[in-house]
């Protein structure tokens, strides 16, 4: 099985004890990664991902759940930084970047809920969740965060 990391290390992992005691026949090889995996090759059966759509039109997909991002950074960093009043200010804002391709452009909602996409700047581009977090909390600068 796959899954990125913040979801397999926060939430899948500490289900395992009991899956594995309910299921003791059954052996568990968990690969978590944010790299999206060619599943036949890698020879995995399952793959948790945050996804809108399969480009495999082969492979069975089920909806487990919806998942949010939201915006946020420290009161500290805040305190310092330019007044954010709308996100065409972000540009100007230290950004924490969590992407596993280096790209700094994040797809935000209006308040109309229409999509906007926003380029960012940061000096430090993570590709795990809990990086992120932390940088965010020591006043790196602000940063995108997913909730599950």
């Amino acid at each position: 099985m796959t899954a990125p990391l913040a979801l397999g290390q926060n939430i899948l992992a500490p289900l395992l004890p009991e899956f594995m005691k309910r299921y003791p026949k059954l052996a568990v090889s968990l690969h978590f990664t944010n790299q999206v995996i060619d599943l036949v090759e890698e020879g995995c059966d399952l793959a948790v991902r945050f996804v809108a759509h399969l480009e495999d039109s082969s492979l069975v997909v089920r909806k487990l759940g919806e998942s949010s991002s939201l915006l946020c950074a420290t009161p500290a960093y805040l305190a310092e930084a330019a007044v954010l009043q709308s996100p065409d200010d972000l540009p100007a804002h230290s950004c924490v970047l969590f992407c596993d391709d280096g790209s700094s452009s994040w797809e935000l909602a209006s308040p109309s809920g229409e999509p906007l996409n926003i380029r960012v700047n940061g000096r430090l581009s993570v590709n795990s969740m809990e990086a992120a977090r932390t940088a965010a909390l020591g006043i790196w600068g602000s940063a995108y965060c997913r909730s599950f």
